[in-house]
């Protein structure tokens, strides 16, 4: 049963990998960067629970692999999953993230 646990972790990360590397090619992430920076902007947010989003997309940018994996992808920037308190069309509160990328240099 050891085994099966360990093909798991393993099939479940060549799949996280998979899905990262597709996303990374696809988007136009450094494009994006560029435009926000030309408009004055000091970060990017490449993520956002709001957005309408299949359950799948919101596990993997949700996932702490992801911000870890990007942050590695944007050596010199920084890159942080963001979580916040938000209503719904209801009112009811709920827990919302957001992945943002900055370029901001703190004092």
């Amino acid at each position: 049963m050891n085994n099966m646990a360990k093909t798991l972790r393993r099939e479940e990360q060549q799949a996280f990998d998979t899905w990262f590397n597709r996303w990374i090619k696809n988007t136009r992430l450094e494009q994006s960067l560029i435009e926000a920076a030309r408009k004055g902007y000091k970060s990017l947010i490449v993520y956002d629970r709001k957005n309408d989003m299949d359950v799948y997309q919101k596990r993997r940018f949700e996932d702490p692999r992801f911000v870890k994996r990007l942050q590695s992808e944007l050596p010199d920037l920084h890159v942080e999953l963001r979580q916040y308190l938000d209503k719904n069309a209801f009112g009811f509160s709920f827990n919302a993230y957001k992945v943002a990328v900055s370029w901001e240099v703190l004092k």
